[in-house]
């Protein structure tokens, strides 16, 4: 297992994006840096290789959530920042 996997499966949760199980690390008031400002927000955290695209659903619990943005985080993209909406 390397850091990531270890990472997310010591953080964070299971989730569903798009109908698929996914493990992530979701916050109700997550930093995010928008054009140029820095904001709290709905976000998730997921592997890069969970393909999350914009407008898909992300599902915690019985709380669905669109995704509004994903954001490749520093330094390598490996992890994707999810900005999440009500659905």
């Amino acid at each position: 297992m390397d850091d990531l996997d270890a990472y997310f499966n010591l953080l964070g949760e299971d989730l569903q994006l798009a109908g698929v199980p996914v493990r992530g690390i979701f916050s109700q008031q997550g930093e995010v840096v928008l054009d140029g400002f820095q904001t709290t927000a709905t976000t998730a955290e997921v592997p890069a290789d969970a393909a999350a695209t914009q407008g898909q659903t992300l599902v915690r619990g019985s709380l669905a959530y669109k995704v509004r943005q994903v954001l490749p985080q520093p330094p390598d993209g490996a992890v994707h920042l999810l900005v999440l909406g009500k659905a």
